[in-house]
């Protein structure tokens, strides 16, 4: 669903206006609204890689979790598990963006040791918005770790910041620090309201 079309535009009003109806109720809806929004904007695009948005996701809150806890008991076990949400996230980019580079060289290697494949069996399809949300996370774990903001504990914000529909295809790449709380702050379209 690109975001010049009647679709999007059509998607957009929807959630728009329900997001606005739930104002008066709860934050907690909105989010819920936003969270299912974006993960059906995001499976209308590439819905076999909407799996792995929700590991990464899961993957993410609980290092972040643990980045805030050992930041307080042991440094280098924070700064450990910020290393390894960095790799997971720079390994999952490396994966699904640079890898294709490389296919043909492999399959003329498979080749010409006698094993005839053709390179469409290595070719790798790569997830829309992998950048996007791939760097939210690594920002995320990253300020965790600097302490400029707490972990999230609330998992539903912290799923509709990585996968926010208007966001995840084309960016920006918004700062944890200042999304987040937003979430938090949402009730009844103030203005802090994060579609004003």
């Amino acid at each position: 669903m690109l975001f010049t079309t009647v679709h999007f535009l059509c998607f957009f009003i929807v959630v728009f206006a329900a997001y606005y109806l739930l104002g008066e109720k709860s934050s907690k809806a909105q989010n819920v609204l936003l969270l299912v929004a974006s993960y059906f904007f995001y499976a209308y695009a590439d819905w076999g890689m909407a799996g792995l948005l929700l590991l990464l996701t899961i993957v993410f809150y609980f290092i972040g979790i643990g980045i805030e806890w050992f930041n307080e008991k042991a440094e280098k076990k924070a700064s450990a598990l910020t290393t390894l949400g960095v790799c997971i996230g720079v390994g999952t980019l490396l994966y699904f963006k640079y890898l294709n580079f490389f296919i043909e060289s492999f399959a003329d290697l498979f080749n010409a040791l006698g094993l005839h494949c053709n390179a469409h069996t290595f070719n790798i399809i790569m997830p829309i918005g992998v950048s996007f949300f791939t760097f939210k996370l690594i920002s995320y774990v990253i300020e965790v770790h600097h302490q400029k903001m707490e972990a999230c504990r609330d998992f539903i914000a912290f799923a509709v910041y990585v996968a926010f529909f208007p966001t995840i295809m084309s960016g920006p790449i918004d700062r944890p620090n200042k999304f987040i709380p937003q979430l938090r702050n949402s009730v009844g379209g103030g203005e802090n309201s994060m579609l004003t």
